[in-house]
C-alpha cells in the first residue's frame, strides 16, 4: 500500500510565513518603483513645456509679437508672447496632446476672495490669469477642487492672458528695447503682487500648492532683483506637484 504524501500543517505555516515576508518587502518596493516611474514621467513632461512654451516665445519675438496681451502664433493663442494655459494655447502648441489629461482650472472661482479680482486687479489691468493641470490620469469626474487635491501633476499658469486692456492701461511699447524693458519690469511688479496678494493666499494656499511657488515666499519690493527676474516672471510657471503620485 502506497503512502499518501502532503503538506504538513508546520510546513504550510512556514509556507505563509514566506509569503507574507515577501510580501511586505516586495510590495512597498514595487509601489516606490511606480511612484517613481510617475514622478518622472510628470518633471520629463514639465521639460517638454518648457521647451515648448520657450520655442513659441521665440516665434512670437521673430513676429514683433512678444508684448502683445492677445495675439496668436502659428495658430496658437499667446499672451505676453508665450503659450496660453488654453486648448488653443499650449495644448495645441504641444506635439502629442493627446499623450496627457488636461484640465482647465478657472482660478477666479476658486479664489476665496472674488472682491480681489473685480476689485483692485480688475480696476488695474483686466488679465485672466490661465491654469491647466496635466494629468497621467483620467480625472474628468472630478471637481477643479478635487483635481487639484490629487497633488500628481504638472501646472502651467499664464502670467498673462489678457482679455482687454482697461482705459486705464498705459500702451504697450512698440519701439527701442529700454522702453520694452520699463513694461516688462512694470508688468513684473504687477504679476509680483498679484501673486502674492491674490493667487498664493486665495488660489494655492487652501490646497496646500504656495510651498511649490518661490514668488509666495519672496519678499515684495519695488525693484527686481536682478534683470532676469522679470522676464522669468512674466513667463508661464511651470511647476511639477508629484507629493501624492
Amino acid at each position: 500500500m502506497k503512502r499518501k504524501f502532503g503538506f504538513t500543517l508546520l510546513e504550510l505555516v512556514i509556507v505563509i510565513v514566506i509569503l507574507g515576508i515577501l510580501a511586505v518587502v516586495a510590495v512597498p518596493k514595487y509601489l516606490q518603483i511606480q511612484s517613481g516611474a510617475r514622478k518622472a514621467d510628470l518633471h520629463q513632461l514639465a521639460g517638454t513645456l518648457q521647451s515648448t512654451s520657450a520655442t513659441v516665445n521665440a516665434k512670437a519675438m521673430i513676429s514683433g509679437k512678444e508684448t502683445a496681451l492677445v495675439s496668436t502664433v502659428d495658430g496658437i493663442s499667446i499672451a505676453n508672447g508665450y503659450p496660453t494655459a488654453t486648448k488653443s494655447g499650449i495644448v495645441q502648441a504641444l506635439a502629442s496632446p493627446n499623450t496627457w489629461y488636461h484640465y482647465s482650472i478657472d482660478m477666479k472661482k476658486l479664489a476665496l476672495g472674488d472682491h480681489f479680482w473685480s476689485g483692485w486687479a480688475g480696476s488695474k489691468l483686466q488679465l485672466n490669469m490661465g491654469m491647466m493641470v496635466f494629468s497621467l490620469k483620467d480625472l474628468s469626474g472630478l471637481s477643479q477642487k478635487q483635481i487639484l487635491d490629487t497633488h500628481c501633476y504638472v501646472m502651467y499658469v499664464d502670467l498673462a492672458e489678457g482679455a482687454k486692456a482697461s482705459s486705464n492701461t498705459a500702451p504697450i511699447p512698440e519701439s527701442s528695447d529700454k522702453s520694452a524693458s520699463g513694461w516688462r519690469n512694470k508688468l513684473y511688479q504687477f504679476h509680483k503682487k498679484i501673486w502674492q496678494e491674490g493667487i498664493c493666499p486665495y488660489v494655492l494656499a487652501p490646497f496646500h500648492l504656495e510651498s511649490y511657488f518661490n514668488i509666495c515666499h519672496q519678499a515684495t519690493d519695488n525693484k527686481a532683483h536682478n534683470n532676469n527676474e522679470p522676464n522669468l516672471l512674466n513667463a508661464p510657471m511651470i511647476t511639477v506637484v508629484d507629493d501624492k503620485c
